[in-house]
């Protein structure tokens, strides 16, 4: 029924760090695509400065600005995060389309709840947000004024995971399966 197929893409090396690829194990068997990389908060913070700088590179200086504003530095994501970023897709068979999540290791917790709390205005000043905490995982959820549209981008910090996705039910999944030790 299903194709599965493995592409493996590789880029210069840029560090000496090595992919650990622990976003991994929040894949389930409907896992359609997984992408890990290594971020370096001093050059995203720095990404719009570059000549004809793309929408999201503006939109990535944005968030920066704001959480710079509000006193969270690199420093602080590097303190408070391993910055290796797992991005996965699952498509499940009675989904209409895949959801989508991005997460980080915690390593600080203290200093990613920092990082947490202004998230959400740096992602967009405009929206508001609902904070709910649940199983001692913190969820900042974007208030959609449109129900009958199924995003509602939402934010998780656990002891061990930062999970970011466009949905609530993809984020806590997501979040269960760090906390259980894996995934499918």
């Amino acid at each position: 029924g299903k194709i599965r197929d493995l592409w493996f893409i590789g880029t210069p090396k840029r560090n000496e760090a090595t992919l650990k690829r622990p976003a991994a194990a929040l894949g389930t068997a409907d896992t359609i695509l997984y992408v890990a990389t290594l971020l370096n908060p001093d050059r995203l913070s720095a990404l719009s400065q570059i000549g004809n700088a793309t929408p999201a590179s503006r939109w990535v200086q944005k968030v920066f600005d704001v959480a710079s504003r509000q006193g969270v530095t690199a420093a602080d994501w590097n303190a408070a995060f391993d910055l290796e970023l797992g991005s996965l897709a699952d498509w499940p068979t009675d989904a209409h389309w895949p959801s989508m999540i991005a997460a980080l290791a915690v390593k600080d917790y203290a200093r990613a709840q920092k990082v947490v709390n202004v998230l959400p205005t740096a992602i967009d000043e405009d929206a508001g947000w609902n904070k709910i905490e649940k199983d001692g995982v913190q969820y900042f959820v974007m208030q959609n004024p449109f129900s009958w549209f199924a995003v509602a981008p939402t934010i998780a910090l656990s002891q061990k995971l930062l999970v970011v996705g466009m949905d609530s039910r993809s984020v806590e999944d997501a979040i269960k399966r760090g906390e259980q030790g894996g995934g499918g």
